[in-house]
């Protein structure tokens, strides 16, 4: 209220079902300094939404070379800014079916796997 951005920013308290969250936006801001293995942003390709993420930890590799979105140079406020203009003034939009594919790569019975194969369990 301070800087008089009610009418253009939303904080809600937690939700058990983070599917009707990510369904109500159009983009996902995931401005963490990293994730290692973000299950924000896999969870929100899987509902179809597209992601501005952070270039560091292991955000870059699940946007997939911004397929799944765009990145942001890590700590960089006025690259964050820019970024969020450029998708607000061309009206970005991403194929929802193929960012859910992409988010499927991730789902936890194969990385199990993969796992278990790694390890030799």
């Amino acid at each position: 209220s301070e800087h008089q951005l009610e009418n253009r920013v939303s904080i809600h308290p937690f939700k058990e079902n983070t599917a009707s969250f990510y369904n109500a936006i159009d983009w996902l801001v995931m401005a963490t300094k990293a994730e290692t293995f973000g299950m924000v942003t896999i969870e929100s390709l899987a509902c179809g939404t597209p992601v501005l993420g952070s270039s560091a930890g292991g955000t870059p590799e699940i946007l997939n070379n911004e397929q799944g979105g765009f990145l942001f140079e890590t700590q960089n406020s006025n690259d964050l800014a820019k970024k969020i203009d450029l998708i607000c003034e061309n009206q970005t939009e991403l194929d929802s079916s193929a960012l859910k594919a992409m988010a499927e790569e991730y789902d936890h019975h194969i990385v199990c796997e993969m796992i278990e194969k790694a390890f030799e369990i």
